[in-house]
């Protein structure tokens, strides 16, 4: 009976520290994604276009000359505005360029440049998407979306987490 008795008086004791430890993790977790949800406003604050700049944008579909296109064999195609630069990949080249932001959804690039690699069947796929975003003129940004309209058509992007 004695031998019952320390047994359950274990058991017990091992519940109660399973949930302290279980207890302090919550604790801790929370601490965690409340700290960063303070980072990502800080640094959200330090941008003057929060809901465009310091994100990384991946292309989900482009318009060009009147034509819906996804982008082909899976290429991976971003854009990244940080103060006056954006850099990203055109599905095979990386490129950066000067970004210029204003109020009432204006947007501009210029001095885009790129590496020259060459990938087949990508070429005209990046020269398109580099030729509308050097020619945007606006954009929308709403949540996770993000569209620049060029008068050649549009780029579609959906936030791709950092």
């Amino acid at each position: 009976m004695k031998y019952y008795l320390i047994a359950i008086a274990a058991i017990a004791l091992s519940f109660t520290a399973c949930k302290s430890d279980s207890s302090n993790a919550q604790q801790e977790a929370e601490a965690a994604t409340e700290a960063a949800a303070t980072d990502a406003g800080a640094a959200a604050a330090n941008y003057k276009f929060p809901d465009l700049e310091g994100k990384q944008w991946l292309l989900t579909e482009f318009e060009y000359q009147g034509n819906r296109i996804r982008p082909v064999l899976n290429s991976v195609i971003t854009v990244k505005i940080v103060g006056d630069k954006a850099t990203g990949s055109g599905g095979c080249n990386e490129f950066s360029a000067k970004a210029t932001i204003q109020e009432g959804g204006k947007i501009s690039f210029a001095e885009l440049s790129k590496t020259n690699q060459r990938c087949t069947q990508l070429m005209t796929q990046e020269t398109w998407v580099l030729e509308l975003l050097e020619t945007a003129q606006a954009y929308q940004a709403q949540l996770a979306l993000l569209e620049l309209n060029s008068p050649k058509g549009k780029l579609t992007f959906r936030h791709a987490g950092n």
